[in-house]
């Protein structure tokens, strides 16, 4: 006969191992934050507070956590995740509110949406010139194949095609936000610094290593050094930070072919299921837009590189105009001649019946 497991908070922490390690330290984030509340609103720990909260009703349950919301002092964004994390938790512990209750009896503060900041090859320029080696190598590869932070930190050699034009980058999916692995590429600028510091590595060895909080704090000093430390009004929230990078690729890739720029950056879209390439045709398509991902060549030079390519497809088109004129032509000469032939005929018919 099963004996069922006691609802605590030990246990709790075995049922979620299979998610995330970073949903698991968010959940502990969360909860030292829900014992602080406990402790400071109803003077016990948040095991006491729940336990009690079962013998109250549902509008009673749902105050409480209004008060826990309430007592929050982060962006609404965050409240709606601290939320989940503890209405996740209480369920586990028997508390069974429904969608319905919590529409109806928690509000949530509206989040104020900044217009995001784009950032621009100039200020790319000065994060690279003040990031030592590793980072600006770890920049240039976020910015030019649009990686996250997580993903970059935990790429392998092994995961890296190096016999290619440009590195083929196998991103693992148990990394990737939607836990679909996905394959990018690196620009000649990024490979270039990047080589050789492969050639130390072996195949296991992680190329950068870090933690994504350890790579948002070196960012955030090297915004500092830069000058570009602004934050948004509504938060206090960098403008720049290690995202904008990824940002920087999805925008960049989008205005030529948005499909490709949500593959390659691991983004949902409903067409992606048909719209299938293979490697070698992605990589001719990533060649033909990477001069608007390079960082330390001049501007002009890319508008220059991308009127060539205009004008290469106009001179294609132009051709093929000229041998659909030729065709036409040689048409029309045939009808002639063949209506030259069939006037001979028709008058030999006549003039042998007359």
């Amino acid at each position: 006969m099963l004996v069922a497991k006691e609802k605590n908070i030990e246990n709790y922490r075995l049922k979620i191992r299979s998610k995330a390690a970073s949903s698991q330290r968010g959940f502990e984030r969360t909860y030292r934050k829900f014992e602080i509340f406990s402790q400071e609103n109803y003077q016990k720990n948040c095991e006491d507070l729940i336990d009690e909260m079962k013998l109250v009703s549902t509008d009673d349950q749902c105050e409480i956590l209004q008060e826990w919301i309430n007592w929050l002092t982060i962006k609404p964004s965050s409240i709606r995740m601290y939320f989940s994390d503890v209405f996740q938790y209480i369920y586990y512990r028997g508390i069974k509110l429904n969608p319905q209750d919590i529409k109806q009896g928690i509000t949530f503060p509206k989040d104020l949406q900044d217009e995001l900041h784009p950032l621009s090859q100039e200020e790319y320029k000065l994060i690279l010139e003040v990031a030592n080696y590793k980072n600006k190598v770890k920049y240039l590869c976020m910015g030019s194949a649009g990686l996250r932070p997580i993903e970059v930190n935990n790429i392998r050699k092994k995961d890296l095609e190096l016999d290619k034009k440009r590195i083929v980058v196998h991103v693992p999916a148990r990394y990737t936000k939607l836990k679909r692995g996905k394959t990018t590429f690196f620009s000649s600028e990024a490979q270039k610094f990047l080589r050789p510091m492969l050639e130390k590595l072996g195949d296991e060895d992680k190329i950068f290593g870090v933690t994504t909080e350890g790579t948002s704090n070196t960012f955030g000093a090297y915004r500092k050094k830069a000058g570009l430390d602004k934050k948004y009004d509504s938060a206090n929230r960098a403008m720049i930070n290690p995202m904008s990078l990824r940002s920087w690729f999805i925008s960049k890739i989008s205005r030529r072919d948005p499909n490709l720029a949500k593959k390659w950056a691991g983004q949902k879209g409903y067409l992606l299921q048909y719209d299938r390439l293979t490697q070698e045709e992605q990589l001719e398509k990533y060649l033909e837009f990477e001069p608007d991902l390079l960082v330390n060549t001049p501007k002009k030079t890319n508008e220059m590189k991308r009127l060539d390519e205009d004008a290469k497809r106009l001179d294609e088109m132009l051709a093929r105009a000229e041998i659909n004129e030729q065709k036409i032509a040689q048409i029309e000469k045939d009808y002639i001649e063949k209506k030259d032939i069939l006037t001979e005929a028709i008058k030999i018919i006549k003039a042998q019946n007359s």
